[in-house]
């Protein structure tokens, strides 16, 4: 099961900081910085375009959601979109900085079953 986790608003160094922290604390089989390809036009490995977060099986999906989740709370300046499979969560920085405990709770929850219903998915392929 992959999560992408894309930058709608902030810095891309932002995104850097993020995948530190999953790689070294989530659980996550694999994190990957994923770059758009390049403009033939200029140097460089084009522009970054998402974060790919890798997981296997055995729930470390809710430790994702909770690590991203934790880590937002720490910035009121960046705005991510985290895709899972056909569901996208739009998710301000400002916005779950503000929230309580029961709706951060609530929050992780309905990551952790878009994660569970995607795993699930990958099992009919």
């Amino acid at each position: 099961m992959e999560i992408r986790i894309g930058l709608v608003e902030g810095h891309s160094d932002a995104l850097r900081q993020l995948a530190a922290q999953l790689d070294a604390n989530a659980g996550a089989d694999r994190v990957e910085l994923v770059h758009r390809p390049s403009d033939p036009e200029h140097l460089g490995a084009g522009l970054l375009e998402f974060l790919s977060v890798v997981l296997g099986a055995g729930g470390a999906g809710t430790v994702v959601a909770a690590q991203v989740l934790g880590w937002l709370r720490t910035t009121s300046t960046v705005t991510l979109t985290l895709s899972i499979g056909e569901k996208t969560f739009t998710l301000r920085g400002v916005d779950i900085r503000q929230m309580d405990a029961k709706a951060l709770a609530e929050l992780v929850a309905a990551i952790a079953r878009a994660i569970e219903k995607g795993t699930a998915g990958d099992d009919d392929d």
